[in-house]
């Protein structure tokens, strides 16, 4: 059974002459032999390994936020009285922050008849081949042959894309990568416009597929034969009351399916650098314990991905479990030679799969101003077409945040804390927070924030002072001036 997709993250670097780069993050849950993928594409591409910072530092800067911000005061409120409030209960001491250990688990030839092969390559955890040049059926024939697990009912989608012209990148797991070594494929073309090949994707997906494509240019990306939303937010949005994602599919799918909403439009955020010092020169360390350390040293963190690369070059002792050993030697404690090491092929691996990604990311972002993201959701029936982007530098920025403004209407008879408040919102309209309460004496007020007056000859005691309507059983809230927060 095809694994179902969860989502679909692009990345498109746009070159002044029209050269693209795109970078598609893989997520997948399942065995490693069981883990393939097969994109089509224009022609073959140059392929790299890319870096899952890059995806990660562009969705923190660009993810669309809503909230609602102090707009200020109207009017101005009643002068407060002076209360007297009880002494804080002491803090208790709770001793030194402590830290659970994570535990980190490790664990061909084309033939006689066929498409034309057009390139293969081990590549990282990887192996890699780009196919094409006939039929859907030879193809489904080939790839079936070669342990990739397509559909027959992929035939029909396999033949469009075919009769277009496209090739076809395979990948799948080599025998000796986990799955935690699975990373962002980067592909490199010669100019043409952004295309997301969707079709395929509908074999196993999810309803309503998150789908975000980023676009690294001069100038804004927009969608050439989709629809593009300038969505009205709900109220909702604002208010925390519904899930963005939720909201976002209902408007896609309002728009019959096929429309993307642009959520950034801009200047490239700062997303600070990714490089990593190369680690080349570690080739020829002969202790284990040093690289380990030089790694560390470096910024290299002990995450699944390095983890399984460690485990391909490096056996510990017997008697000692990996995780146990290299953080042993990363700490300098007495921990045994390794049974293996191999300094030359884990250098090599590391600047393969982490190093060299981390820099062309940094090449990516430093070389692109202006930064689109794009962001719609699909279900199977509504992959039929495969969008295609286009530059505009027509049109205008587009921010991510999403402010509504939280009011307090003042005036003479009402306390500030009791004051009505209303939220405005940037689409119109405002909605009532809070109702005011107007007057009330200097004795209310105190009481109402835990209190009592300040001018009081003595304090009237915790247990006699008890805020009106409140059972007696309840002392008032001791921490002094806080609103009635407990």
């Amino acid at each position: 059974v095809p694994v179902a997709q969860t989502g679909e993250q692009i990345v498109y670097a746009i070159e002044d002459d029209g050269t693209l780069t795109m970078s598609v993050r893989i997520n997948y849950q399942g065995e490693a032999p069981e883990f393939a993928w097969i994109l089509p594409v224009p022609e073959t591409p140059e392929i790299s390994l890319g870096a899952d910072v890059l995806f990660d530092a562009l969705d923190r800067t660009t993810r669309p936020w809503f909230g609602v911000v102090d707009g200020g005061i109207e009017g101005v409120c009643r002068t407060p009285p002076a209360c007297a409030y009880p002494p804080p209960p002491p803090v208790p001491d709770g001793g030194p922050f402590v830290f659970s250990d994570a535990s980190v688990s490790f664990s061909g030839d084309a033939g006689s008849v066929g498409p034309i092969v057009f390139a293969e390559s081990s590549l990282g955890p990887f192996e890699t081949v780009v196919i094409g040049g006939a039929s859907a059926t030879v193809i489904h024939e080939w790839l079936a042959t070669h342990g990739y697990d397509l559909p027959a009912s992929a035939i029909p989608i396999l033949d469009d894309y075919v009769t277009g012209g496209q090739r076809f990148v395979a990948l799948r797991l080599r025998n000796d990568a986990s799955v935690q070594e699975i990373q962002p494929i980067t592909l490199r073309f010669t100019p043409q416009d952004p295309c997301l090949p969707i079709r395929l994707t509908a074999i196993a997906t999810q309803p309503d597929l998150p789908i975000t494509a980023y676009f690294l240019a001069r100038t804004r990306a927009t969608t050439r034969n989709y629809s593009l939303l300038e969505p009205r937010y709900a109220r909702e949005l604002y208010l925390n009351r519904v899930a963005y994602g939720t909201w976002a599919s209902n408007a896609v799918d309002d728009a019959g399916g096929h429309a993307f909403i642009p959520e950034y439009a801009g200047v490239t955020p700062a997303v600070g650098t990714f490089a990593l010092p190369p680690v080349d020169d570690l080739a020829t360390e002969t202790s284990a314990a040093a690289f380990v350390q030089a790694l560390l040293a470096r910024g290299y963190m002990g995450d699944a991905q390095l983890a399984s690369i460690l485990s391909r070059f490096l056996s510990p002792p017997p008697g000692s479990d990996l995780p146990s050993y290299v953080n042993c030697l990363a700490f300098g404690g007495a921990c045994g030679d390794p049974e293996r090491f191999d300094p030359a092929g884990l250098a090599a691996a590391i600047e393969l799969a982490i190093a060299a990604p981390r820099r062309d990311a940094d090449a990516m972002v430093a070389g692109h101003p202006y930064t689109t993201r794009l962001f719609t959701t699909m279900s199977a029936e509504e992959m039929t077409v495969d969008p295609e982007f286009v530059l505009d530098d027509g049109l205008g920025d587009v921010s991510n945040v999403h402010e509504a403004r939280r009011i307090t209407e003042c005036n003479e008879d009402t306390f500030f804390e009791r004051a009505r408040i209303r939220v405005d919102f940037p689409e119109g309209g405002s909605m009532e927070e809070r109702r005011g309460i107007r007057g009330g004496t200097a004795e209310d007020y105190c009481r109402w924030r835990g209190g009592w007056p300040a001018d009081l000859d003595a304090s009237p005691g915790l247990d006699a002072w008890v805020p009106p309507g409140v059972d007696g059983g309840v002392r008032p809230p001791s921490v002094g001036g806080a609103g009635g927060c407990s």
